[in-house]
């Protein structure tokens, strides 16, 4: 009986053992979907930490364009409001797209020369364009401007600006500082006006004995020393003033009973030179009446922006001497004596044009 069943015995003994050998690749397999399912888990997670945050994102950006909105209303209402953006100040529109929204500003255009300068002479003499004359006056100084603002009882304009003046029966005064690169600024933005005549009354040192301390003289050409006029025609370009204008400068020097020198004088970017003795050689072999800071860059962008410019200069100092270099004393008694002899010339040349309607362009530009 035992042996009858000894086969059958050992058929499921058998079956135990390889059910025994499964068993543990069945386990494996459990491990490695757990940890699969695990690792599905944290990339699940992780991805909703991202949508979550882009969810954030996406709500601050909802406040932002919200905010801007707000302001680009408030702005609207301003515009509606005010007439300052009328005009000319609507001539450019500035698109802005914010967050899927799309905003006009209205702005003004500044992209040529002719808009630049004339938004800049206001803002630098405080004086709207309507209100300057034909007829330009340049200076250094502000006695100048006071001093023809007292005679012809007008306000003084622009006391806080770079550029004070004032203006009566069709001459603007304008004190535009010291030095070249001044003098190009002004003349540029003289363009928006498009004058008729410019007279610089500028002080400068006299070179030679002739140009003694109060001397007029009235330059025929000016060596451009100074780099400035460089910008607008090659050295070689010579600096000459509108011959009609200095025809007229003399004839009123001569209806004053004044007596005035001519030539060429140098204009330099130097300020402090007078210590220096190869300079002064060079001056002395050029033979220059006299120096200063200005003439030639006023006639060089005179003929470059097509402005009739003339210049008369009064000697201030004789540096060519230790001596004859201006001091704070002698420059006031020059002031003293001759400055409003000097301005009175050069209003009644200007009148003069106006007067009999003349045109100074020496050329035809």
């Amino acid at each position: 009986m035992a042996n009858r069943h000894n086969p059958l015995i050992f058929s499921l003994f058998c079956e135990i053992l390889r059910l025994a050998n499964v068993v543990p690749d069945v386990g494996k397999c459990f491990f490695h979907v757990g940890n699969f399912i695990a690792h599905i888990g944290n990339k699940v997670s992780r991805v909703s930490d991202k949508v979550s945050h882009a969810s954030d994102v996406i709500r601050r950006s909802s406040d932002v364009v919200s905010r801007v909105s707000h302001v680009v209303r408030r702005m609207e209402n301003f515009i509606s409001h005010t007439g300052n953006f009328t005009g000319k100040w609507c001539k450019r529109v500035f698109a802005l797209a914010v967050a899927g929204f799309h905003v006009s500003i209205n702005w003004q255009r500044m992209k040529t020369k002719a808009d630049i300068v004339a938004n800049w002479l206001p803002r630098y003499t405080g004086t709207p364009l309507k209100d300057f004359g034909r007829h330009i006056l340049l200076v250094n100084f502000n006695n100048y401007v006071e001093m023809f603002a007292r005679w012809h009882n007008v306000p003084v304009r622009g006391a806080d600006r770079p550029m004070p003046n004032a203006t009566a029966d069709g001459i603007t005064i304008i004190n535009f500082g010291m030095g070249s690169a001044s003098a190009a600024t002004i003349m540029d933005l003289l363009g928006a006006l498009k004058p008729e005549a410019v007279l610089f009354l500028g002080k400068c040192g006299g070179l030679k004995h002739v140009a003694k301390l109060g001397s007029l003289i009235l330059p025929i050409a000016a060596i451009r020393g100074e780099g400035a006029s460089n910008d607008y025609f090659p050295p070689e370009v010579p600096a000459l003033p509108a011959f009609s204008l200095q025809k007229a400068i003399s004839t009123t020097i001569r209806d004053h009973k004044r007596d005035y020198w001519t030539g060429t004088v140098y204009t330099t970017n130097r300020r402090v030179w007078e210590h220096d003795n190869e300079f002064k050689k060079y001056l002395r072999k050029i033979r220059c009446i006299g120096i200063d800071m200005e003439t030639a860059t006023i006639f060089i962008t005179g003929f470059h922006n097509e402005t009739p410019t003339g210049a008369l200069l009064l000697v201030s100092d004789q540096p060519m001497t230790p001596d004859g270099v201006k001091t704070a004393v002698s420059d006031a008694k020059v002031t003293q004596a001759f400055l409003d002899k000097h301005l009175h010339i050069g209003i009644d040349s200007l009148k003069q044009l106006i007067n009999r309607g003349l045109t100074v362009k020496h050329l035809r530009f």
